[in-house]
């Protein structure tokens, strides 16, 4: 019981620093698909755009060209990546990732950090401010995390 109620604040927390001001929008490659969390609407992306709880989630194929300052103050970003993108991809283009204990929907959840995201928490002594997870059908990784479900 205290493991989920410390996920659950783990999770409260890094919604809370998901103020993505001075985010490096290069944070990753090679990925298929990527959403933009949003409480902006944009009419220009529309066609992109999934209107759920006051907040709008853009999904851009990773060939769609878009501006991220049209989208304002972003919430999340998640990237969507192949099913058979080795682990070690995201080991070498993080500082840092760790497994969570326990699972969610069966699936292993990791945690980590990377200096191309400003905001983090600091979670046991550890950086944090970002979620991965391998759905077997596709990886997502989240900043500050995976708001789109999984």
């Amino acid at each position: 019981m205290k493991k989920m109620i410390g996920f659950f604040l783990i999770i409260a927390l890094l919604i809370g620093a998901s103020l993505l001001n001075g985010f490096n929008h290069e944070i990753i490659s090679s990925y298929n698909k990527l959403a933009i969390v949003s409480s902006n609407y944009v009419e220009e992306y529309k066609d992109n755009a999934i209107e759920s709880g006051g907040k709008y989630y853009y999904f851009f194929d990773a060939e769609n060209e878009f501006d991220y300052e049209k989208f304002g103050n972003i919430e999340g970003l998640n990237f969507y990546f192949d099913k058979n993108t080795p682990f070690s991809f995201f080991e070498n283009n993080v500082d840092f990732i760790y497994k969570s204990e326990g699972e969610i929907n069966g699936y292993d959840i990791y945690y980590g950090y990377t200096v191309k995201y400003k905001d983090f928490l600091n979670i046991n002594n550890k950086k944090v401010n970002f979620q991965l997870v391998n759905t077997h059908d596709e990886w997502i990784m989240g900043f500050p995390l995976i708001l789109t479900g999984f």
